[in-house]
């Protein structure tokens, strides 16, 4: 969306209310909040959005505009303390078992009364968005990035193309561009080559593009002891606690531990010795 003012910024959702001329447009977010993005959101024009958008409104002259970034509960008050700095007069549309507003009010005073009473939600009916847009860093990847390494290792392939990592990583790839697709995977390949000297060291080889071939990561064979189910626990464990670590550095969130997880590998060993003592 190109604003009159300069500036371009992409739009996940824009909803509008054409009798009462009211506009909310609507940034879909995981808990990082760009500047030039949301300095962006903070000089859009309700005109920008009826010009660019295609949107007719009864009396665009006359229009509201409001602006929301839509958040996990868990990343809510950094948002709206992001947003307090960037665009202070952008909300925050809370997503969990209710659907909440945070910061400031809406200028539509009928959206303002649909949060006076938190509306009910299931996340199982929200619908599964882009991950990542133009102005997203690599890093916003960084979960599944890791999750399809590991896939990766387990099922054991020998390398895999950082162009092939990024697409398993990233739904509803072949709706991006080709201009964008290439700029994601510069920045992913980036953040891969630090990796390999931080983390992942010895556990990826990122090795440069060709003119026969892009750029490609190599991949350990599959780790642990085949002789036990322990073993081979243990292995899958070392890769997933390295990969684990790559994430948070580079998200800022540590990884939870996962319940029970201790308590299955502690007895699976139990059930190795025993084996053992049989023998």
């Amino acid at each position: 969306m190109s604003l009159e003012h300069g500036g371009k910024v992409v739009v996940d959702l824009v909803f509008a209310a054409r009798e009462r001329n009211a506009l909310l447009a609507v940034e879909c977010k995981e808990g990082t909040v760009q500047e030039k993005q949301a300095r962006c959101y903070q000089a859009m024009q309700p005109l920008d959005v009826v010009r660019t958008a295609s949107i007719s409104l009864d009396d665009p002259t006359v229009a509201t505009l409001d602006v929301a970034y839509a958040v996990p509960r868990e990343w809510a008050g950094n948002t709206v303390a992001e947003l307090a700095k960037l665009a202070p007069t952008a909300g925050v549309l809370v997503i969990g078992t209710q659907l909440e507003w945070l910061g400031p009010s809406p200028t539509d005073p009928r959206l303002g009364t649909v949060f006076t009473n938190p509306p009910a939600a299931d996340l199982r009916a929200v619908p599964r968005l882009m991950p990542a847009d133009e102005h997203s860093p690599a890093a916003t990847l960084a979960p599944e990035i890791a999750n399809e390494i590991h896939a990766a290792i387990e099922s054991g392939l020998e390398s895999i193309s950082v162009a092939g990592l990024v697409e398993r990583a990233c739904w509803g790839w072949p709706r991006y561009g080709r201009a964008f697709q290439g700029q994601l995977v510069k920045k992913v390949d980036e953040m891969l080559r630090e990796a390999q000297r931080n983390e992942l060291n010895d556990l990826i080889v990122v090795e440069r593009p060709t003119r026969q071939s892009s750029a490609t990561i190599r991949l350990p064979s599959r780790p642990g002891d085949p002789a036990t189910q322990a073993g081979e626990l243990r292995g899958a464990r070392a890769v997933r606690t390295r990969l684990d670590a790559f994430r948070a550095r580079v998200t800022g969130r540590p990884m939870p531990a996962i319940p029970g997880q201790l308590e299955l590998l502690s007895r699976l060993e139990d059930v190795d010795m025993d084996d053992d003592d049989d023998d």
